[in-house]
């Protein structure tokens, strides 16, 4: 009984101490599609010409690691938008890309939204990225993909601070 209730109490502590950190978070935001998320500490909020808000990491010489947010209005399941995600992803071939495949794919909470992570490693002449698309459900229809690009080279960490920041994600009414 004494360590149920130690673990209960450990856990309350736990909760109020991640609901205080997402509380002092600068909140990465769209209205139309509802959702909020807190940016990873040290990433600033940029804008590109059609496509909107970008948060931007380090850059690493002429890469620089960014987070965005795409969403539409469309009635299907996040496993759906998980797969055609998938299907866009490994049959795309910008510019200097030699080879892309998926390195992974595992269901994703963040507070009271179930999602799926799926990671993808994209191969180029200069070296390899890790791109890590989220896919959540947003404000009524509409779902939303958020999306990391960083280099796979970069240390575990650097995927565990954005998983970190993308589990602060939450849907507004």
């Amino acid at each position: 009984m004494k360590k149920t209730l130690l673990y209960f109490l450990m856990t309350l502590c736990f909760a109020a101490g991640v609901r205080a950190q997402q509380d002092k978070c600068e909140r990465f935001s769209n209205a139309e599609y509802g959702v909020s998320f807190c940016a990873p500490t040290g990433w600033t909020v940029g804008e590109v010409k059609g496509a909107g808000k970008v948060l931007y990491g380090d850059r690493s010489g002429a890469f620089t690691r960014s987070i965005m947010m795409r969403g539409a209005a469309m009635p299907v399941t996040v496993e759906e938008l998980a797969d055609a995600g998938t299907l866009v992803i490994l049959n795309a071939k910008p510019g200097g890309m030699t080879k892309i495949e998926q390195n992974g794919r595992t269901r994703f909470t963040a507070g009271k939204s179930r999602g799926v992570k799926v990671v993808f490693k994209a191969e180029y002449d200069w070296g390899a990225t890790k791109t890590i698309q989220y896919h959540f459900e947003g404000k009524g229809k509409y779902r939303v993909t958020i999306r990391a690009t960083i280099l796979w080279s970069d240390p575990d960490d650097l995927e565990k601070q954005i998983d970190a920041a993308v589990t602060t994600f939450e849907v507004t009414k």
